[in-house]
């Protein structure tokens, strides 16, 4: 018990506090809103519940992945195509934080335990 303790302090502490703190903000708002809809089942609250706590990493992931494909281009679009594209950005990675989230786990563990050169 006490080693997984030390593997999510790891995990949490190498993340930037700010960027916690405003993911995981939208992600209880989104929880809200979906709990809100109407789920009936124990396991739809599992899922919300797992997604809730995992959203952050998922977005790292994305978020990286981005960046690497665009290398720091810059795309002027009107303001509504912005919202909407960052709204679907927001659900898809909601919805897929449960298969996206691991591959940034792993990665923030490898990148932690190799010593830096």
């Amino acid at each position: 018990m006490e080693n997984i303790k030390k593997i999510i302090k790891e995990i949490l502490t190498s993340i930037d506090k700010t960027f916690l703190f405003r993911q995981y903000f939208f992600a209880i708002v989104f929880f809200f809103i979906m709990s809100s809809m109407g789920i009936n089942s124990f396991y739809g609250y599992i899922v919300l519940i797992i997604n809730t706590i995992l959203y952050p990493f998922a977005v790292l992931t994305f978020d990286s992945a981005i960046s690497f494909i665009m290398d720091n281009q810059v795309f002027i679009l009107p303001v509504f195509l912005m919202i909407f594209v960052k709204i679907l950005k927001f659900c898809l990675i909601y919805v897929f934080t449960i298969l996206i989230a691991p591959i940034s786990i792993i990665y923030i563990l490898i990148r932690n335990r190799i010593p830096n050169k």
